[in-house]
């Protein structure tokens, strides 16, 4: 359960900083904030439903998925040191310790001694947490997909 916590923790902070940033810039400067953004819904529509079923295929997925959004950390965090101060960065620096934490938990899921998932064995909670993530995409994409423009995502 705690790969599923901190899976669906690392993509929804994640999401959160990159709206947050895009929010006070005129669109995004470079393309690792838009790889990043396809990483979070890698982790959170596609690796964590599956991990619920099938949870080697999903540790795998949600892996990639946070190496994927480890490259966005490390480029907040090379800026931060480029700047020579570290105002809020502890801050802002804690989706990218979040992503470290879920890469940690999903290699020891891979090649730890201890290979027992402990999630839940019945099929209702199965369903609703595979289905929480779905669902509260879906909602965003209703919610505030109408105010997406794709000149956001050109450089």
């Amino acid at each position: 359960m705690k790969i599923y916590i901190s899976y669906f923790s690392t993509a929804f902070f994640n999401f959160w900083l990159i709206s947050f940033y895009l929010g006070f810039s005129a669109g995004f400067a470079s393309y690792i904030p838009i790889v990043a953004l396809l990483g979070v819904v890698i982790l959170f529509v596609i690796a964590i439903p599956i991990l619920i079923y099938y949870f080697r295929i999903g540790i795998i997925i949600g892996l990639i998925a946070c190496i994927i959004l480890s490259v966005h950390g490390v480029s907040i965090f090379w800026g931060i040191i480029e700047e020579g101060s570290f105002n809020w960065g502890l801050f802002i620096l804690s989706p990218f310790f979040l992503t470290l934490t879920s890469i940690y938990f999903s290699l020891n899921a891979l090649y730890g001694t201890k290979k027992i998932s402990n999630l839940p064995k019945d099929k209702n909670i199965k369903l609703i947490l595979s289905s929480i993530p779905i669902i509260l995409f879906t909602l965003y994409l209703i919610f505030y997909g109408k105010f997406w423009n794709i000149n956001e995502f050109k450089i």
